[in-house]
């Protein structure tokens, strides 16, 4: 059984099981909220992920495999340097270094639509010119009251599945903004990690990048190559939801 490092974060891995049912050897874990009085609430988000890493290993007497999508990719890195041996093959989907500055990209995005709104148009703008945990909280708000924010995640071929994954986020999508916020916000205010600069013993290393994605430019691709050299950096035709728009072989 593989396990499943969500986005987010205050995501939920509900629209993967709705999506994919009991049809993959996937094990679709929801991350925790964030406690309110919670000083340090990325760490125990890693110290969650590790603990689930750590029961699916004892349980298969070996080390398991990770997927992990978008933020989700953070997750995966900072496991693997420090519980490598419980990893075995390891794939990013979209993998994302710096959520403030993607979510950035997003508003950006959004904004530069005839019909965006002079909130989001502002809140972009002011996100993009100083880093603050106000100017983050200012454009998640505007995002959400943007309708159908997600749009640019799927690339120009992906008409059926975008139809497929509103009709489901129409009953399944959740989104807690405040774990959003604190969590990110404790993440990016962490010292840099160092390269994983090593063959890993568990298994293969791949990072996918979708061509169309909104979050991927050519420095965020650098990046991964620099903390990842040993791994496979593929782009391949997608947007940001790579697991919904490739088939599963192609990333399983």
């Amino acid at each position: 059984m593989k396990l499943y490092l969500h986005a987010g974060p205050g995501l939920s891995a509900a629209m993967e099981r709705q999506w994919f049912g009991t049809t993959l050897p996937v094990h679709w874990w929801d991350q925790p909220v964030a406690a309110a009085a919670d000083a340090q609430p990325y760490r125990s988000l890693l110290d969650a992920a590790r603990a689930e890493l750590v029961r699916l290993a004892d349980t298969a007497g070996r080390p398991v495999d990770v997927i992990a999508h978008s933020f989700g990719s953070l997750l995966a890195f900072d496991l693997l340097q420090q519980t490598g041996e419980r990893i075995g093959a390891l794939t990013l989907l979209a993998p994302a270094t710096d959520p403030y500055r993607q979510l950035v990209m997003l508003g950006t995005r959004l904004a530069a639509a005839a019909d965006a709104s002079p909130g989001l148009r502002a809140s972009s703008a002011e996100a993009g010119r100083c880093r603050s945990r106000a100017h983050l909280q200012g454009l998640v708000t505007a995002i959400l009251a943007t309708a159908d924010p997600l749009r640019p995640y799927w690339s120009p071929q992906a008409t059926a599945a975008r139809a497929r994954h509103a009709a489901l986020a129409a009953r399944y999508f959740t989104f807690d903004p405040d774990t959003y916020l604190r969590v990110v916000w404790d993440r990016i205010g962490q010292p840099s990690r160092p390269p994983f600069d090593r063959p890993h013993a568990g298994g293969p290393l791949r990072c996918l990048f979708g061509r169309w994605d909104p979050l991927l430019d050519a420095g965020e691709r650098a990046l991964w190559g620099r903390w990842l050299p040993h791994a496979e950096h593929r782009l391949v035709e997608a947007g940001h939801f790579l697991q919904f728009e490739l088939q599963p072989r192609d990333w399983l």
